[in-house]
């Protein structure tokens, strides 16, 4: 799969589906290009996730693909290094680094993307099984509605 844009991997609060403010304005500057997996463990740090590399096939983490406007890339990479915390003028050390990575798209072919990932696990990390942020988001709110009627 051959595109000359710059794509993005997200895997949590910038994910279609997501109602965070920072992925309507992704949405605005960006286009879906598919659905994606990447080898790594998607943590829940409390309100968002992030993600470790790990080996080929070890575990998977679930994400969209998203293709940046031609001629917007820069300026929204940059915007969204304030998000993440990592822009050059954000102090060290940074929670996240964006970096480029190996995407495996939904028909199994690879492409690079860039994607924000953790440079250190914080000890309240909690693995998220599956690897879908979105799906353990719900299963969370789901499991507070029913813990709340009891």
């Amino acid at each position: 799969m051959e595109t000359s844009k710059q794509l993005l991997f997200v895997y949590g609060t910038l994910r279609e589906g997501s109602s965070h403010d920072m992925q309507r304005v992704l949405a605005q500057h960006s286009q879906y290009f598919g659905d994606g997996q990447i080898d790594a463990e998607l943590f829940d740090l409390g309100s968002y996730p992030g993600i470790m590399l790990h080996p080929i096939g070890y575990r998977r983490t679930l994400g969209d693909l998203i293709a940046l406007n031609s001629g917007e890339e820069m300026e929204i990479l940059a915007l969204l290094d304030e998000y993440e915390g990592c822009a050059p003028h954000d102090p060290e050390p940074h929670e996240y680094r964006r970096q480029r990575v190996r995407i495996t798209t939904s028909h199994g072919e690879f492409v690079e993307a860039w994607a924000y990932v953790l440079q250190t696990l914080p000890s309240t990390a909690v693995l998220i099984p599956g690897g879908d942020f979105l799906a353990w988001r719900q299963m969370q709110l789901k499991r507070a509605k029913t813990g709340a009627a009891s």
